[in-house]
């Protein structure tokens, strides 16, 4: 099938006061804080990719349906989800609806995320019962309303306090328990008088262990506890910074991959029906300036030189390095080094490795180029960081720091590096993408400060083949495309433009 494309071209962007239509291709000018409008072909996606088309920074790109809440922050989510209701117990139902609806009973979260209710929404968007029980009770506390997480055995569910009393939130298990005066009981309540249980609205319990009611109310007989969900103001809102010169491409389908932390008990479906997971490219132009003023290069007397737009070393028998680091909202499930250069023979080595913060650990990923006198002439090597970076289980990456280190053998010979390329795999929730149908329009919206200039693409693939579609080679790249596995190169067409 032909590619989605957005066609902004009608729009105009209203910046400073001033409203201004298309005149520049493949350039969309939006303003901080504000969101554009933009109308698109209805019918299926699977690649949603955003390309920086500035030199400075964007905060925070996402693109949405209107009326789609926004999941990044908690406030924003908040408002819209309690909009029109005005009372504690309507804002109580609005919102154990919302969590029933953006959360799928499918596999814990890693132990790491399991308490960070804005985690579990934007960057996995299942869970269990315990993920259910802590983000509803976040959100209502978001909400200005008392909550708490209440624990029995083998479950954990949410109380709120409404109408002068604590009330049983279950949503996990869709259970609603009310007393003979239509009130929902407490957890207490259900403690002191297990028989309540059979006026709940659901037969079964959801679990993959599947308590019946009996079970059910064995385990609420045999006691209660609680304990508070994170302080409101905690982890309000996620943020992510698309650096001049990336892009990043997320994907619905086949292409979804997942952090490897999931009890097989749990996974009743592939992976593809519950995530959605994306990739950021980093393929910088190393002749312009962007590249030596974001990584400090010459700030180190063992740092890196650029010479002629290309990565070399400044003096023989010294080990020089280059440190690049990107943080994520997300959990890191795999990525790549892709490098492109030239070397003498015997000329030297260049080494990568992968440091994790989580345990201050450095992993090497090998040597990219050898230290061989038979070899000579343009190279092309990859560098995979999957394994460094999912294993081990079950604490996820949240940041990528790659430290690439060369060393030259002598003073005549010749290492150098002319093309670098990054590309990082992410895991995201779903329900943090536009629908898998999209409408006639979505919504840009970004918190950069000023006006900046982004391209926004989507694209249907009827087949498409595993692992991230390749974004074309750009400025001040050469060659062939890296390979990736079986993944084959995909050309993406783009959007029209607004100024």
């Amino acid at each position: 099938m032909l590619p989605i494309i957005l066609n902004a071209c009608l729009l105009a962007a209203i910046v400073s006061g001033q409203t201004r239509t298309s005149s520049a291709p493949d350039v969309a000018t939006t303003s901080g804080g504000n969101q554009r409008t933009i109308s698109v072909s209805p019918g299926p996606w699977s690649v949603l990719r955003i390309e920086n088309l500035d030199e400075e920074d964007i905060d925070t790109p996402i693109v949405l349906a209107p009326g789609q809440p926004d999941l990044s922050d908690a406030v924003a989510m908040v408002q819209a989800i309690c909009k029109g209701r005005n009372t504690d117990a309507e804002k109580a139902a609005a919102l154990l609806d919302f969590v029933r609806e953006h959360i799928r009973l499918w596999a814990p979260p890693c132990p790491a995320d399991a308490g960070n209710p804005i985690r579990v929404l934007n960057a996995y968007g299942y869970g269990n019962c315990t993920s259910f029980a802590q983000t509803l009770s976040w959100l209502a506390n978001c909400a200005g309303l008392e909550a708490r997480v209440v624990s029995i055995p083998g479950h954990a569910l949410s109380e709120i306090f409404h109408d002068g009393a604590w009330h049983a939130y279950d949503a996990n298990g869709d259970r609603m328990v009310r007393k003979e005066d239509g009130t929902l009981a407490s957890a207490e309540e259900i403690h002191l008088d297990p028989a309540l249980l059979d006026r709940s609205t659901t037969a079964l319990f959801p679990t993959p262990d599947t308590f019946d009611l009996e079970a059910l109310k064995k385990a609420y007989a045999s006691g209660v506890s609680y304990s508070d969900p994170l302080p409101a103001a905690a982890d309000c809102r996620i943020a992510f910074v698309l650096h001049p010169e990336e892009s990043i491409e997320w994907y619905l389908g086949d292409r979804v991959r997942c952090f490897p932390y999931q009890s097989p008990s749990f996974m009743g479906c592939p992976p593809r029906n519950i995530c959605a997971s994306g990739t950021l490219f980093y393929r910088p132009n190393l002749s312009l300036p962007h590249f030596r003023k974001r990584w400090g290069l010459g700030q180190r007397q063992d740092d890196l030189v650029l010479v002629d737009g290309k990565l070399t070393v400044s003096q023989a028998k010294r080990i020089e390095q280059i440190r690049m680091k990107w943080d994520f909202p997300w959990p890191v499930v795999g990525g790549r080094l892709i490098l492109k250069g030239y070397r003498s023979r015997g000329a030297g080595s260049i080494r990568c490795w992968l440091h994790r913060p989580d345990d201050l650990r450095r992993i090497e990923l090998g040597e990219i180029v050898w230290d061989l006198p038979g070899e000579s002439g343009e190279f092309e090597r990859v560098a995979d960081l999957g394994i460094a970076a999912v294993l081990p289980a079950p604490a996820p990456l949240y940041a990528v720091d790659l430290e690439l280190r060369m060393f030259k053998s002598a003073p005549d010979a010749r290492l150098e590096i002319s093309a670098v390329q990054v590309e990082v795999d992410l895991q995201r929730a779903p329900k943090t993408l536009p629908p898998p149908i999209l409408p006639e329009t979505l919504i840009y919206r970004d918190s950069s400060p000023g006006p900046r200039r982004v391209r926004v693409t989507l694209r249907h693939d009827a087949n498409p083949s595993p692992g991230p579609t390749r974004p074309e080679t750009g400025a001040g790249e050469t060659g062939k495309e890296a390979p990736h596995g079986n993944a084959s190169p995909a050309r993406l067409r783009h959007s029209d433009a607004i100024q």
